[in-house]
């Protein structure tokens, strides 16, 4: 496995003054000769204040171990308390277009990674799955941008320990979602038994 360390898919501003190189590391299967495979999107949690790529490194080695090519995502964290309920939501509506940007790139990107763009699935847990049900269940907020003709739909999503909440409070559900698959736990740190 071939590990394509601190890629940058993009950058934007933080909600806490300070700019955000949105980065991934890329694991890659090699020891074989296929020339696309189904890639997993790996999302890790955090509360949308805390957490990076590194958090799901065993997780996407795990996947890339499997023959998937396996995605690391970082996204905009606000570290500390947020200030409102509204800057919560501000910050899970922006992690979902990071997310949105990561599926974008990776299709731009296919060829050099050895992506099958017909098979891009995303996993996270927590905000992760939250930001998972976001990229499948919403239209983009935030149009625009260089990557902005490629799609940003995954073509299947799982979510653990997540939830729909921040999804629901951006408008605009998609007419056509792929499949989801959400699990709870009987007892969370989030929402508790």
């Amino acid at each position: 496995i071939v590990v394509h360390d601190g890629i940058r898919y993009g950058n934007a501003p933080l909600l806490c003054d300070r700019s955000n190189d949105l980065l991934m590391d890329i694991y890659e299967p090699t020891a074989d000769t296929l020339v696309s495979r189904p890639t997993m999107v790996v999302i890790h949690g955090g509360g949308f204040r805390s957490g990076n790529r590194k958090k799901n490194a065993d997780e996407a080695l795990a996947y890339a171990r499997r023959g998937f090519v396996a995605v690391a995502i970082e996204y905009r964290t606000c570290p500390g308390e947020f200030a409102s309920d509204e800057a919560q939501v501000e910050a899970a509506t922006n992690a979902i277009d990071d997310g949105m940007e990561a599926i974008r790139f990776l299709h731009a990107n296919a060829a050099t990674y050895g992506i099958d763009t017909t098979r891009i699935g995303a996993v996270g847990t927590s905000a992760g799955g939250a930001i998972a049900l976001g990229t499948a269940l919403v239209d983009d907020q935030t149009p625009g941008g260089p990557l902005e003709t490629y799609p940003y739909q995954p073509a299947a999503v799982m979510s653990t320990g997540g939830n729909l909440t921040p999804a629901i409070e951006s408008p605009g559900f998609r007419d056509a979602v792929p499949p989801v698959m959400m699990f709870r736990y009987e007892f969370d740190t989030v929402a508790g038994p």
